[in-house]
This record gives structure tokens, sequence and C-alpha cells, in this order.
């Protein structure tokens, strides 16, 4: 007996040989527009992000919102921008009852 862990992409082999399959490793992909010169950044994260209450525009305001808000000079003290953007929205996503495991990357899409 045990839990399901990260790996499970490529392990949890007992799970997936089950009938019904109990584990997956296919990803589920929503796609919904190509990308445009608009487009800031994009949010890869795991479902574990929205397994609670946080909705994906508030994954959006979470991440605009770090990314534009004036800085302090570095002082090796703070977070990269991106890297504070993706910490904000685990914690967030966490605070609205997510309880799966979160996985998140910002990508910035171009340099302004």
């Amino acid at each position: 007996p045990g839990g399901i862990t990260l790996t499970r992409a490529i392990g949890g082999l007992p799970l997936k040989r089950q009938k019904p399959q109990l584990v997956i490793a296919d990803p589920e992909v929503a796609p919904t527009r190509s990308l445009d010169a608009n487009d800031k950044f994009l949010i890869l994260a795991s479902d574990g992000l929205f397994e609670g209450k946080l909705t994906p525009q508030d994954a959006v305001d979470i991440v605009h919102t770090t990314l534009t808000t004036p800085r302090e000079p570095a002082d090796g003290t703070a977070p990269p921008p991106l890297e504070d953007a993706a910490s904000k929205l685990a914690w967030a996503s966490q605070a609205q009852g997510s309880s799966d495991n979160t996985t998140v990357c910002v990508v910035l899409l171009n340099g302004d």
C-alpha cells in the first residue's frame, strides 16, 4: 500500500494495470486560442492549481499584479518576479481549498 506520487507518469504500474485504470499519464489539455502579440505571459500548471476555488481569471490577475507591481531594486532577498508569481499562485491555490500537489511555471512571452 502507498500513495500516488509525482512519479506516477512513469511509475505507479500497479495502479495503471488495474481495470478500470486508476492512474493515467495523459495530460489534460484544453486549447482555447492561439497566442498573439497581446499575450504577456503563459501559466503552465498541474491540475492542483485549479482543484480548489481558484479560477483561471484569478490566476491571471495574480500573475499580472505581481509582474506589474513596482519592485525595490534586487538586494538578493526578494525572489525574481516570475518565481514570485508562480509561488503566489501555488499558495493562493492552497488558500482557496486545493489539497492536491501544485506545480506552477510562469513564462514571460515578451519583454514589455
